[in-house]
């Protein structure tokens, strides 16, 4: 009983001969086979017949015709040989490193119960290993189990009859291929398209990766990659449209060989993590340092963050900018900008790469600088007298507003106007009662839209000063001059005199300043002084 394929021999014993005896063979339709007779030895005579491997595809009956070669007119004795023939079929497996798997080897074709066992390079494998199986039929079928393999291995499977145990043991070779997974997540921006990946590594022929894990729809692309025979390897990618990058994700790889059909299917984990950028813009006064951000929440781990400006990289502290990637903390980490001196509006770029998985697509998110203007007159009035000071602010961005507030270096000012925006400009004022001495209001200025942004101070001064008039007592026709002396000045003013009517008078001069005092004068002629007369010193 042999393997199908299996060259072997069969024999005739003839026993009691005093003499050699003619033996021939033949097959089932009688023709004569090539054999070997035998020698006789001690009254006993083996004849052989060797039957090639291309014959051996299914059970034969064979003839050993013994003529006597004592008595050669004796009648030629027939004897039938059986030669049973069985398949091996052994099943293959791909099997993921690592995870417990089966080998098969099946015997069909048989009558009887045959003997399996099991070898790896040349070494029985433990009976613990495996199982002999039971004839059911004509088939009988053995397993064995290998606990985490971890490389290509081929195992002997040996079967020998059961029914004639001097026939010689067959093998079967059963092959064991082990591959890898490794799988590639990634970590984006929500609303950005992404590509994960699932390769497997030590394989020799194509593999069926598919993917689960979502609703199929135009949002997701599947492939399952084409074998690579100069690596061994094999990738399938799963592309996520941008409207599907919501939120975290889990997906799944399955791998599968598409040759053993026996061979388990393996799973593996794909994560898609996303993460949001929020940009902190800021609107501030011209020359104000003020520190830009982007708020990153949604991470597993620190994120690499660089910021760019016209295109170019802020690296260090160059041109007033001094980048930081911030710490990671609880999910979240916070990249900042400060800039030390802007004086123009200015978009900057912080770009976000994964930590976890740095060849994730660079995310980038554009935080806005808006720059103002503001501008402010300084007043110096008479004592006593009122005065409306303004703080005008310019170069507000459209659909921004700025909030005013005045103090006087103490106390918060009630007597102010905030102003109303109009084409990016708003002017507000403060109107000052009975002033008494000099004093220093602060215009504060803040973006209400943008409440994080630094607020803008500037000062308004208001001088006070002291008019006295120096009159006069003159004798009608006598020219004159009367004069208004002028202290508590910072500088030189102008002065102008005016008659009782109004009239703007020629005749008169300003003064100098001397010690933040100034002296004006007007000369009254002679032919103007004929009666009592007011002159105003303005």
């Amino acid at each position: 009983e042999v393997k199908s394929g299996t060259e072997t021999t069969i024999s005739c014993i003839i026993t009691e001969l005093t003499e050699a005896a003619t033996v021939t063979w033949h097959d089932s339709t009688g023709e004569e086979l090539t054999s070997t007779p035998g020698d006789l030895a001690n009254e006993e005579q083996t004849t052989t017949l060797v039957v090639s491997s291309d014959a051996v595809t299914s059970d034969a009956v064979y003839t050993c015709r013994v003529t006597s070669g004592e008595y050669p007119d004796s009648d030629p004795q027939d004897t039938e040989v059986d030669l049973n023939v069985y398949n091996v079929s052994g099943v293959n497996k791909d099997a993921y490193t690592g995870d417990t798997t089966t080998i098969s080897c099946i015997v069909s074709d048989i009558s009887t119960q045959a003997t399996i066992s099991w070898e790896l390079n040349g070494a029985e494998v433990s009976t613990s290993e495996y199982d002999q199986g039971t004839l059911e039929q004509t088939s009988q079928s053995s397993s064995l189990t290998i606990s985490s393999p971890s490389g290509d291995d081929e195992y002997t499977c040996v079967v020998t009859s059961g029914e004639y145990n001097t026939s010689a043991p067959s093998t079967t070779i059963v092959s064991l291929n082990t591959y890898s997974i490794s799988v590639y997540g990634k970590e984006v921006a929500a609303n950005t398209a992404a590509v994960i990946s699932c390769s497997v590594t030590d394989i020799t022929e194509q593999m069926n990766i598919t993917w689960s894990g979502f609703e199929a729809d135009d949002s997701y692309v599947q492939t399952s990659g084409s074998y690579d025979d100069s690596d061994n390897s094999q990738t399938g990618t799963l592309t996520v449209d941008q409207s599907a990058t919501t939120e975290d994700k889990t997906y799944t790889c399955t791998v599968k060989s598409l040759q053993n059909i026996y061979s388990a299917e393996v799973t593996a984990d794909v994560a898609l993590n996303v993460y949001t950028v929020t940009p902190q813009n800021r609107e501030v006064g011209t020359g104000t340092q003020t520190t830009l951000s982007c708020v990153i929440d949604g991470l597993t781990q620190a994120v690499s963050v660089s910021w760019k400006h016209d295109g170019e990289e802020v690296t260090g502290n160059s041109a007033g900018l001094t980048a930081g990637s911030g710490t990671y903390g609880s999910g979240s980490q916070t990249a900042t900008l400060e800039i030390s001196s802007p004086t123009q509006n200015g978009n900057y770029t912080c770009e976000v790469t994964s930590g976890q998985y740095p060849d994730s697509n660079t995310s980038s998110t554009v935080a806005e600088l808006y720059i103002y203007a503001v501008t402010a007159g300084n007043k110096e009035v008479k004592r006593g007298s009122s005065a409306t000071i303004y703080c005008t602010v310019s170069d507000i961005q459209t659909g921004s507003e700025v909030s005013v507030s005045w103090t006087d270096g103490v106390n918060q000012q009630d007597g102010f106007v905030e102003g109303s925006l109009l084409d990016g400009v708003q002017n507000s004022t403060l109107t000052v009662v009975g002033l008494e001495s000099d004093v220093v209001y602060t215009c504060t200025v803040i973006s209400a839209s943008y409440s994080d942004s630094e607020s803008f101070s500037t000062e308004v001064a208001l001088n006070i000063f002291d008019v006295e008039s120096v009159d006069r007592d003159v004798k009608s026709g006598t020219d004159t001059i009367i004069s208004c002396i002028i202290t508590g000045l910072t500088q030189a003013s102008t002065v102008s005199w005016y008659d009782s009517t109004g009239l703007q008078l020629t005749s008169a001069t300003t003064g100098d300043l001397s010690n933040e005092e100034q002296i004006a004068t007007l000369e009254v002629a002679s032919d103007a002084v004929t009666s009592d007369a007011v002159y105003t010193c303005r």
